[in-house]
């Protein structure tokens, strides 16, 4: 009989080999383009041979993260590292992002800093991969605020609608729509050329217009976070989480993401926002009855199925029991509906390798057994620049002259 040492050696043996493939593949082929994201990935290799603390901590984290891909568990273990790096004051001294490009600077940092267990940073590291992702991108709010516009020209709503969030981190995309701070969002053709008729109806369903845009749908919303943040460092962690590299304004020339997502954190929202500490898949009884009394018109959930890739069957069964029954559940993945059976998704492994793989996928409350439907196609997770996607007439007639 195999002994329990065997198992677990062979254990951190295959998931080694996955994550150093994973590592190698990103080197070459990073998210977005990012050279940041290469240099990291070339200093973990380097890391990992020359330094015994580095190796046992990847040794520890690829053990004990066996739920996530292996593209969203390298991109987990590089938030992690990123994360103590936007101190102000180490951040200021050391150039991050924009020194980082060189992974010499990378490997130099963990020489410094994760040659001991005992180590401030190394421990810092370590327990936040003890903690789930937080992503929470404000860009996202745009796709809720689009199929409100849709319902309500369907004439489904019957006042401001209610939504729930489920990852809802510190609750960015809530606090964009009930500020109205959607961006416009150019809609591409199959050639990935602007369609300015569809970016028009887009936009407009969304509640954005060349002017400035108008009041939105939104009435009051709840985010549902297993562990939402309360103190500076926790909310540095969504931050790290959320923003790529590329994304912070010293990085980028004129570049406004970071400094958006420090104003929308601060900002005091006109109208309800809360978040419900819970688990998505063991609310008890408190959790559920709040969620009972403020039925939703529309759930959201942004890139949580691929945290939890095992039980997408058990988490959507849980989200549509707090939809209304005209409502709206709406899946925002690196995912495909499955062409076998519409009720049920498939995640996409490779999530960043090919543009526009991420969906807007949705269910209708009301037509449940026929299953999710694709709407849009975003061409990353940051919902930058959409297309339509096939099922797109079913939420709405407005494309219809345009496709």
């Amino acid at each position: 009989m195999e002994t329990e040492r065997n198992i677990s050696l062979r254990q951190l043996q295959t998931e080694r080999a996955a994550f150093l493939a994973e590592t190698r593949l990103q080197i070459d082929n990073p998210p977005n383009g990012d050279p940041v994201t290469a240099a990291f990935n070339d200093a973990v290799l380097v890391a990992n041979v020359r330094i015994p603390a580095c190796r046992e901590l990847t040794h520890s984290y690829i053990l004990g993260e066996t739920i996530l891909s292996p593209s969203y568990r390298n991109n987990k273990y590089l938030k992690a590292h990123q994360e103590p790096l936007i101190d102000a004051r180490r951040r200021e001294a050391l150039g991050y992002p924009e020194n980082f490009r060189d992974p010499a600077v990378w490997y130099d940092f963990m020489a410094k800093n994760l040659s001991d267990p005992q180590q401030p940073v190394y421990r810092r590291i370590q327990r936040r991969l003890d903690e789930p992702l937080q992503v929470n991108r404000r860009q996202r709010a745009k796709v809720v605020a689009f199929a409100a516009g849709a319902l309500e020209r369907r004439g489904s709503l019957e006042g401001p609608i209610t939504v729930h969030e489920y990852g809802s981190a510190a609750n960015l995309v809530m606090r964009a729509l009930a500020l109205h701070q959607i961006d416009r969002t150019p809609v591409l053709q199959q050639d990935n050329e602007v369609d300015d008729t569809a970016t028009d109806v887009f936009n407009d369903l969304a509640g954005v217009t060349q002017n400035g845009g108008r009041n939105s749908y939104f009435g009051q919303g709840i985010g549902i976070e297993m562990m939402p943040p309360k103190t500076q460092k926790d909310f540095q962690w969504v931050k790290s989480c959320t923003l790529d590299p590329l994304q912070f304004d010293a990085y980028v020339p004129g570049g406004m993401e970071e400094t958006n997502f420090d104003i929308l954190l601060l900002a005091s929202p006109p109208k309800p926002v809360t978040t419900l500490k819970a688990d998505l898949l063991n609310l008890s009884r408190r959790q559920a009855a709040v969620l009972e009394e403020n039925p939703a018109d529309i759930v959201f959930a942004p890139h949580v199925l691929s945290q939890i890739p095992g039980q997408l069957d058990q988490a959507i069964e849980t989200m549509l029991r707090y939809v209304k029954k005209d409502g709206l559940l709406i899946v925002n993945e690196y995912a495909a509906v499955d062409e076998d059976d519409p009720r049920q998704l498939r995640l996409a492994a490779g999530w960043y390798k090919d543009p526009f793989l991420c969906q807007t996928l949705i269910l209708e409350a009301a037509a449940r057994e026929e299953g999710f439907y694709p709407a849009l196609l975003w061409d990353t997770a940051h919902c930058k620049r959409a297309k339509l996607a096939p099922g797109i007439g079913r939420l709405t007639s407005a494309f219809t002259a345009v496709r």
